[in-house]
């Protein structure tokens, strides 16, 4: 419980280290699904039904859907800025293509509820019509 309360603290206070590394987390995941989405896209019907085949993709869904909602709920954290919230929209904002054609709809509805609450309780209104933006990219 008080390593729980310190982490709030912690990622305010080493915004722009923490901004460094969900930047980097982002743009590995958006390399990897390149290679998701060209393996789906190659992939015979009988490959696509294979367990492990299925297995490991969303095994690779969960990871990455994990790691966006990780950066999107970072955003309420007490101290963050409004600069820290909109320098993470650009990286997110280049991997939701590939996580709409990758991630499946169960998963892109819950991220886009996520962006839509995240930005429900948002005071910048710019940074809430990114938010909600953002969500509804992952549906269209």
């Amino acid at each position: 419980p008080k390593t729980a309360k310190l982490i709030p603290k912690n990622i305010a206070s080493f915004q722009v280290e923490y901004g460094r590394f969900t930047d980097f987390q982002l743009a590995l995941w958006n390399l990897a699904l390149d290679a998701i989405v060209a393996k789906i896209d190659a992939a015979s019907e009988a490959e696509r039904k294979n367990p492990k085949f299925v297995g490991g993709y969303i095994q690779f869904s969960n990871i990455i859907a994990q790691s966006i909602a990780g950066v999107l709920s970072t955003f309420p954290t007490d101290g963050i800025t409004d600069e820290w919230r909109r320098a993470r929209l650009v990286p997110l904002k280049e991997i939701v293509p590939k996580a709409r054609q990758a991630l499946p709809l169960p998963m892109r509805e819950k991220l886009r509820e996520l962006a839509r609450e995240v930005g429900d309780n948002s005071e910048n209104t710019e940074i809430k019509a990114s938010l909600y933006a953002l969500g509804d990219s992952l549906l269209h």
